[in-house]
């Protein structure tokens, strides 16, 4: 019963979500588990968790890149990086042409974002709109 209510709490909002949503899909070449938190960050998003949109947002992109940057031969840059240091991966990225300045401005907006919202700020649906399309440019430019 209190699934049912929370749901139909969230039915008007999520169907005005739904009828502005016309964020690009992501590319057959983009990998599968970088694919399935794009699939999770949208549903995120129509559902109204958008903390939860972009802190997956920010895991495609990592991931996105990471996996780029092991393919082009960088595995020991990125392994000397040290764990959970994104921004440093985009100055790697930008530095070895996986991305140019405007998916790098991108990718870093997508990053200070989900930063935001781990540490408390609470994000708002046109934001998180803007970073689920953000976040499908950098993976189109990485992988296309």
């Amino acid at each position: 019963e209190y699934a049912v209510r929370e749901m139909s709490k969230l039915l008007p909002d999520l169907v005005e979500r739904l009828r502005r949503f016309q964020v690009t899909p992501v590319t057959s070449a983009v990998p599968t588990n970088v694919a399935q938190y794009a699939r999770e960050a949208s549903r995120c998003y129509l559902y109204g968790s958008f903390s939860a949109a972009l802190i997956l947002c920010r895991s495609c992109v990592e991931s996105g890149i990471k996996g780029k940057l092991g393919q082009k031969g960088l595995r020991n840059q990125l392994n000397a990086l040290g764990y959970d240091n994104l921004k440093a991966m985009l100055d790697l990225a930008l530095d070895s042409g996986v991305l140019d300045e405007i998916t790098f401005g991108m990718a870093n907006d997508i990053r200070k974002s989900a930063n935001k919202a781990v540490h408390g700020a609470v994000p708002i649906a046109k934001d998180c709109r803007e970073r689920l399309e953000q976040t499908r440019a950098v993976l189109r430019h990485v992988y296309e």
